[in-house]
């Protein structure tokens, strides 16, 4: 790719990273206006609101993804680091609150009638595997997005040259 193509493919970076916010932050604020005022305390609320979870949880991936996508197109270290550390965050928080939810179902199940039983576990079930295929997706993005920085370009000063850390900083000035 020569520097005309690139420069006119680097316009595009803005609008990328803007829908991909877009994507992880719109979701996430309709999701918290659903489950509005918070009641933490409360298992029914809980087992609510973690079911509910998985119906909004698709597309804030998708703008992980994209995230992860285009800051590797655009060569951007920094939100490739970003993206690598909110997969982990994201990961790992649904694979707690899956584990909370599994306790929170079993306690709310003993007040489900016999005949509803089997719904509710299907239910539960439901949600599970929508909660836990988000969290390997989540974790995907974050591996994919850690071995990619060790491939990119390293960070560069203003002055072109490679940002240089510790003792070896003085080697690379003589």
């Amino acid at each position: 790719m020569n520097d005309q193509t690139s420069s006119r493919f680097d316009r595009a970076a803005g609008p990328v990273y803007f829908l991909a916010l877009l994507f992880l932050a719109l979701p996430l604020m309709d999701f918290v206006m659903n489950v509005w005022p918070l009641q933490l305390d409360k298992v029914n609320w809980r087992y609510g609101a973690f079911g509910l979870a998985g119906g909004f949880l698709l597309t804030p991936l998708l703008g992980l993804v994209m995230l992860m996508v285009a800051s590797i197109l655009f060569e951007n270290r920094r939100v490739l680091s970003i993206t690598a550390v909110l997969g982990t965050i994201v990961a790992l928080g649904l694979i707690l609150l899956s584990m909370a939810f599994i306790l929170d179902s079993l306690q709310m199940r003993s007040a489900v009638p016999v005949s509803q039983k089997r719904i509710f576990d299907a239910g539960v079930l439901k949600a599970l595997v929508k909660d836990v295929t988000g969290a390997i997706c989540a974790a995907w993005v974050a591996f994919g997005s850690f071995r990619s920085l060790s491939v990119l370009a390293p960070f560069k000063r203003a002055d072109g040259s490679p940002l240089v850390v510790g003792a070896r900083a003085e080697k690379a000035r003589s």
